[in-house]
This record gives C-alpha cells, sequence and structure tokens, in this order.
C-alpha cells in the first residue's frame, strides 16, 4: 500500500510538468515509431547499484527500424559485468502496432509484443543473465494537452522460470527548448498478485547533439515500499543516432 501513495505523490508532480515520449532512457514506453524505413539505434552504459552487488552493462544496445510508418521492429542486447564476469545478457526482439495516431483520433495507442530469450547455462552461471524466456505484452498510451503530455504503459511479463509479473509505467517531462527534454517517470513491477513489488522513480534528459544524435539520460532509484530487490542507484547514459 505504501507504494501505491508514493506512486500517486510521484504522478500528481510529474503530469503538471509533463512533455513526455517514452523509450530509452526510461523503463516504459510510448506509441511513438522511427518512421517508414527509418532507424533508431540506441547504445549506452548502463549501471545497477544491488544492495548486494553492482551490475553493468557495456554496452547496451537497442537497434529499431520503422517497417512502415506505425509499425517498429526492434532487437536489443546487453553485454553484462557481474563480478568481473563479462558476456552477452537476454537478448530481446519486438514488434510494435501503433493503432491510433494522436493526430487522428485525439491520442495514440499502440501494443508492443516483446520476447527476450533466456540465458546460456555458463550465462546463468555466472549471473550475467536470467534463466528462461520472457513474452511482455503491453499497451501504451498518449495524449497532448496543449504543451502538455502523458505517456503510461502497462503490460504482463510472462515467466517460464518465475511468477508472471504486471508492470505499470508513467512517463512525464518538460521541454525548455528544441533541444533540451527533461523527464520524469514511476514505474512499477507487481508479482504474486501484487503481494510483491518493485516501484522505482528517475529523472532523466534528451540532449539533441546534432541533427542525427541525442544523448540519453536518467538516474534513478527504488522507492520505499519495495518487497523484491532494492536498486539502491541505477543510471543510464547512452546517446541515440537516429537514420
Amino acid at each position: 500500500m505504501k507504494q501505491v501513495v508514493w506512486a500517486g505523490i510521484l504522478f500528481a508532480i510529474c503530469v503538471p510538468l509533463c512533455f513526455a515520449q517514452g523509450g530509452p532512457p526510461v523503463i516504459a514506453d510510448d506509441p511513438e515509431t522511427p518512421g517508414t524505413n527509418h532507424w533508431e539505434i540506441n547504445t549506452a552504459f548502463v549501471s545497477t547499484v544491488l544492495s548486494h552487488a553492482t551490475e553493468y552493462q557495456a554496452p547496451f544496445l537497442d537497434f529499431n527500424y520503422g517497417a512502415g510508418e506505425w509499425v517498429q521492429l526492434k532487437f536489443q542486447v546487453p553485454f553484462n559485468l557481474v563480478s568481473a564476469h563479462f558476456g552477452v545478457g537476454n537478448p530481446q526482439v519486438g514488434v510494435k502496432i501503433r493503432f491510433l495516431d494522436e493526430s487522428k483520433r485525439g491520442f495514440s495507442f499502440s501494443t508492443y509484443p516483446q520476447f527476450t530469450f533466456g540465458g546460456t547455462a555458463s550465462a546463468v552461471q555466472q549471473d550475467l543473465a536470467s534463466p528462461g524466456w520472457q513474452m511482455f505484452l503491453p499497451v501504451e498510451v498518449s495524449k497532448t494537452f496543449g504543451k502538455f503530455q502523458v505517456d503510461g504503459e502497462a503490460g504482463y511479463n510472462l515467466q517460464q522460470q518465475f511468477p508472471n509479473e504486471i508492470w505499470l509505467g508513467i512517463v512525464g517531462g518538460y521541454e525548455p527548448t528544441e533541444r533540451i527534454q527533461l523527464l520524469a517517470e514511476v514505474h512499477d513491477i507487481e508479482a504474486q498478485r501484487f503481494n510483491e513489488s518493485e516501484p522505482v522513480f528517475d529523472l532523466g534528459t534528451r540532449l539533441k547533439l546534432t541533427k542525427l544524435t541525442t544523448l540519453l539520460f536518467t538516474a534513478g532509484r527504488s522507492l520505499p515500499g519495495t518487497s523484491g530487490e532494492v536498486q539502491k542507484f541505477f543510471s543510464f547514459l547512452g546517446i541515440q543516432f537516429t537514420l
């Protein structure tokens, strides 16, 4: 219950300031796609400080291709560094389909199924990857109110080796100039019929460096009430290439 109260407070703070876009560097995604025959490639250094260890993804690679105006194909692979072990984590593929566009329907709406492959036996043994496959089945919605916009994502995560999860996320931000976008996010993962909860909060930015490159950054931590593994601090620092 405590984490729900925290999420409500942060939602109230974020929404009045938001001009948002989901996807890297935040956790939740949005209905936007790269556009026909366009690429969006995200490369990043990701760190997560847990109570017992610090984990790195160096590099984190995320490739997205616009297979039509409303369709996005995705391939993602992290290279993980944990306790002096380095190797490939859990690769992921996905297809985003935007069914409604705000310019025509008043809001945008999409679905974004994503399949994560189980790690190899050696990667699992070295804590570089998780065992078993996962299938994430989310929906995304986006609505603009003048200079303000709200992006939300909700999904069900099927897991072969662990209990299934419900993912909930809200992203907001503020765009002071055409080159800078400030971001805020509340995200929660619920499992065991809402008896296990992993709420987090993060702040970040997108800074347009050139016509084709954008700096991506977020930093955050777990919220009070976390019953799963506590993330004392996590960060995402990367570059987005649009081609």
